[in-house]
């Protein structure tokens, strides 16, 4: 597996002043701390657990508002840590953008990128020893994390999903006993560039239709609008979901401690931490300290 692979996030820190001022004129309204845009301050746990148990990734793609965005921890200047802003990759008309799912439309036009890519959130840490193949074949195809289910509840994000796999579908009707497909949300995804690019100029109108300033999952499609055209043009190798992530939120835990102590076992490859409105200030801090544990040593990618 000779082809380099590069690891890429969006990142928001919401204490940036220039990106208040954004917010607020887009808005209408003052920024609000809330569990979508609130800074859970994971970057520097991303890049130690890159570096402990991912260290064949080559280079590591933040993509931010601005320059402003990047915490003074970081190594700006180091040639292994490519920091992209939105107006580098998504065109004008767009922009700002406070939607994630905006900004994963055009992720194929990240300048830069090589064929082989792990998208993450910054939600997203390595747990345990990860290897290329735990993402990739030995070929180079990019295996397939997702749930292939029937459409079995109503929900805004199943249905995005559905919405998703139908427009999709229209291109290859393909027959099958479910509706919709969700890519499993514990793991960052791997993708292939040339793949992104058919995808969108096949559907680019459909893509482009569905794009909003803010979130709206009535209307948005996501990343996974990538991951479905592969899957459907069979261009995937299915994998087990059990070793390569797992999901972590107050919404599923009693407690800060019982997600603490769930974590500390966990044996998958990587997990998501993820932020909800249940989820208090002194909980981050407790997670704060335990990865403070899990990952004392500096990477490289800071000062």
């Amino acid at each position: 597996m000779d082809f380099n692979v590069s690891y890429v996030f969006p990142f928001l820190n919401p204490a940036d002043p220039d990106w208040q001022k954004k917010y607020k004129y887009a808005k209408g309204e003052d920024y609000k701390d809330n569990c979508r845009f609130r800074d859970f301050s994971l970057l520097k746990y991303i890049f130690r657990s890159i570096e402990l148990y991912a260290p064949w990734i080559d280079d590591i793609f933040i993509l931010v508002q601005s320059e402003s965005q990047i915490p003074e921890f970081v190594r700006k200047e180091y040639s292994h840590l490519k920091i992209i802003t939105h107006d580098q990759f998504i065109p004008k008309e767009y922009l700002p953008t406070f939607n994630s799912n905006t900004i994963e439309a055009f992720l194929h036009d990240v300048p830069g990128l090589p064929e082989h890519i792990i998208y993450g959130n910054d939600d997203l840490i390595f747990l345990n020893p990860a290897k290329k193949r735990d993402f990739f074949s030995q070929n180079g195809r990019r295996l397939f994390y997702a749930y292939k289910k029937r459409l079995n509840t109503t929900s805004p994000f199943t249905k995005l999903c559905a919405r998703l796999y139908l427009t999709l579908n229209k291109e290859f009707k393909r027959k099958n006993d479910f509706l919709y497909i969700k890519q499993f949300h514990g793991s960052a995804v791997p993708l292939l560039v040339s793949e992104m690019k058919r995808c969108y100029s096949i559907f680019k109108k459909d893509i482009l239709d569905s794009l909003t300033m803010f979130r709206n999952l009535e209307v948005n499609l996501n990343q996974y609008v990538y991951g479905t055209f592969n899957f459907l043009n069979g261009i995937t190798d299915p994998i087990s979901l059990d070793h390569i992530g797992s999901y972590f939120s107050m919404d599923n835990f009693p407690n800060v401690k019982t997600l603490i102590k769930s974590l500390s076992e966990k044996e998958s490859k990587m997990a998501c931490i993820n932020d909800t409105d249940k989820m208090s200030r002194e909980d981050i801090n407790e997670i704060y300290e335990f990865l403070e544990k899990k990952f004392p040593e500096k990477s490289r990618f800071e000062k």
